[in-house]
């Protein structure tokens, strides 16, 4: 029988408990079906994601986004680094409760393609004549399979519990709360602010920043089960690596990127939303906006968010605002991951120059770092995600036309390098206006470039 949500314990898992694979996993005993729990660490977006374990996540399929991930594998392995990792389409069975509630779950005999052997053949003894045994594989990744197996085996171990807790109220405004209050949003700064939003306070005791729901993700999940009509039955969601695995207290900044968010394929009224869209916010001019910050900030226990109708108000000033935003502490802006950022940057520049038949329309690139562990120990993740709108050929759309919005110009990306142009230039000048003077005779002028530097130079089009 499947575990409902209620089985489950509402408070976060022990940290201490070993993520280990079991001794002896064909020994091991595991339920049937495993109840999916919202996601707790979502900042943008309007899709909903779900927990599947410490180390992925799932995300409605869309084939146009599975595509890509299997494209670029196959033509540009180069890309890889800069991307999640896409692990697989799995099918999650939407059970109706007594309430009338869709409960999401991942039932193992409909997802025979993405286990392993030793559980196919367990699971075969009871469900031999699963019709889904015969269908084609709905999608899985071809290098990360080792990454699949540490999923798989976490998720049949002794030890895992997909525990999840009860999401506060949504909001569509910034918040700040205190990291030991009850999770109420409170008043924050008028989006115009551009002023770094931290109030000092004395550091006190406080859970660990598992215990809190993202607003936004709590929004998103909402919104997904009011607007869910469809009967219980099978749905096709795509398993990703989770960028905050491992991370205690993520913080978390998700960038619109690029000059365009309207898909080839977009309808009119689409295109013209997303081009107004684009002309209002810094999207037009810079390249990038604002889609979502989450900042933890134990030395004044806090929590900071920001969401997608914040980053849409700000202007360029603002916008430069919010970066520092993301990198302050609560006492002062975290200059250590700077350098990481700008060659971060300035090495996904290069990739992305040299592939002309590619278009990231509408994708994000994620930033990940933890505010309890000590900054010299980490390096800050920046991954791009959101693939919907991207197109990898690029340039037969753009000469065949056979879409109603195929790319405009030849050559890469040119509004996504605009984009990755903005950061580094503004990320260089808050380091000039933070950096002490040590680290700036640590590093000299190497993280200075201008439109002469060869580095630089990549990210002109």
């Amino acid at each position: 029988m499947a575990q409902t949500p209620a089985d489950l314990s509402l408070e976060s898992s022990n940290d201490d408990q070993s993520e280990d694979a079991i001794d002896s996993p064909e020994e091991a005993l595991f339920q049937t079906s495993i109840p999916l729990l919202p996601y707790r660490n979502q900042v943008g977006g309007h899709t909903p994601f779900l927990r599947f374990s410490r180390k992925a996540l799932c995300k409605p399929l869309n084939t146009l986004e599975k595509d890509f991930y299997e494209h670029i594998e196959t033509y540009h392995p180069e890309l890889l680094p800069f991307t999640a990792k896409y692990i697989g389409v799995i099918n999650i069975n939407f059970k109706s409760e007594r309430s009338g509630e869709l409960i999401p779950e991942f039932v193992f005999t409909k997802n025979k393609h993405i286990l392993p052997d030793w559980i196919v053949r367990r699971l075969s003894f009871n469900d031999s004549n699963d019709d889904l045994l015969n269908r084609p594989c709905p999608g899985l990744s071809k290098v990360n399979s080792e990454l699949k197996e540490q999923i798989i085996k976490e998720l049949v171990s002794p030890t895992f519990e997909n525990s999840g807790l009860e999401s506060p109220e949504p909001s569509s405004k910034p918040v700040i709360h205190r990291r030991n209050s009850t999770p109420q949003l409170s008043r924050t700064p008028s989006p115009g602010d551009s002023t770094l939003p931290a109030p000092k306070a004395a550091p006190k005791s406080h859970p660990h920043s598992d215990h809190f729901t993202n607003p936004w993700s709590a929004q998103c999940y909402q919104r997904f089960r009011s607007n869910n009509a469809d009967p219980e039955g099978i749905k096709k969601w795509m398993l990703l690596e989770d960028l905050v695995d491992g991370v205690k207290s993520p913080c978390i900044l998700d960038l619109k990127m690029g000059t365009r968010q309207y898909g080839v394929n977009a309808t009119k009224k689409k295109h013209d939303s997303q081009t107004i869209k684009c002309a209002k916010s810094t999207s037009k001019s810079l390249g990038v906006r604002m889609c979502g910050i989450q900042v933890t900030r134990p030395k004044v226990d806090q929590v900071y968010y920001q969401n997608k109708y914040h980053g849409r108000k700000l202007d360029e000033a603002g916008f430069k605002s919010s970066l520092e935003t993301y990198l302050f502490d609560g006492e002062h802006v975290i200059t250590h991951f700077i350098p990481q950022i700008i060659r971060k940057l300035q090495n996904l520049s290069r990739v992305v120059k040299n592939i002309d038949s590619y278009r990231f329309y509408a994708s994000s690139l994620l930033f990940v770092y933890d505010s309890t562990e000590p900054y010299e120990r980490q390096e800050i993740s920046i991954k791009m995600i959101d693939f919907a709108n991207s197109v990898t050929n690029a340039q037969t759309l753009r000469k065949e036309k056979v879409v109603p919005y195929p790319p405009t110009t030849p050559g890469p990306d040119g509004g996504y390098l605009h984009g990755l142009r903005t950061l580094i230039y503004s990320f260089q000048e808050i380091w000039l206006k933070h950096a002490s003077a040590e680290d700036r005779e640590r590093y000299g002028d190497s993280l200075l470039c201008s439109e002469s530097d060869s580095e630089c130079d990549i990210i002109y089009c």
